[in-house]
């Protein structure tokens, strides 16, 4: 026996609504993703003095407690405002100092600032950036002084040496 068919309309399948916000959401949220887990390799720490010696290094600074040495300023601290002279050339020149103060307080005014932070275990490294002409003399004083002050790493800016492409100088 046949069913006699319904008079009622089939409904059709209705395809649900796209939500651009919804969309818009998920693209932030990749964006944020991608951003944070993207790393870059290059430039981190900008250069503040012009003759630094050159390097054919691969190894990139990180970002840590900075000082400028040159002969001009003696030592000050890397940092865009308020600078503020660590010591000065006659310090520097001087066969009797063997450490520098001024540094020692920098580093121990940091090493408190950390601490308050809860990263004083982060304080261990010394970025130099130094130019090409400062005497052997300075860099051992300040090699003592961060030692003392509980240094462990020191890091020496440089300017990378450009290469050709069959890698000649």
């Amino acid at each position: 026996m046949a069913f006699a068919p319904s008079k009622r309309r089939r409904k059709r399948s209705v395809l649900p609504k796209r939500s651009l916000t919804a969309m818009l959401d998920m693209m932030t949220i990749l964006l944020l993703f991608l951003l944070k887990s993207y790393s870059t390799s290059g430039a981190l720490i900008k250069p503040s003095i012009e003759n630094l010696p050159e390097s054919s290094s691969s190894i990139y600074p990180e970002k840590t407690l900075a000082i400028i040495a040159s002969l001009e300023d003696g030592i000050r601290e890397d940092v865009e405002v308020d600078t503020r002279t660590l010591a000065s050339v006659e310090e520097l020149n001087d066969s009797t100092t063997v450490l520098l103060s001024g540094l020692a307080r920098l580093i121990e005014g940091k090493r408190a600032e950390y601490r308050l932070l809860g990263k004083e275990e982060q304080l261990t490294r010394l970025t130099i950036q130094g130019a090409a002409d400062i005497p052997y003399s300075w860099i051992l004083k300040i090699t003592a002084t961060g030692q003392s002050a509980g240094i462990q790493q020191y890091d020496f800016l440089i300017i990378r040496e450009k290469t050709t492409r069959n890698g000649e100088g």
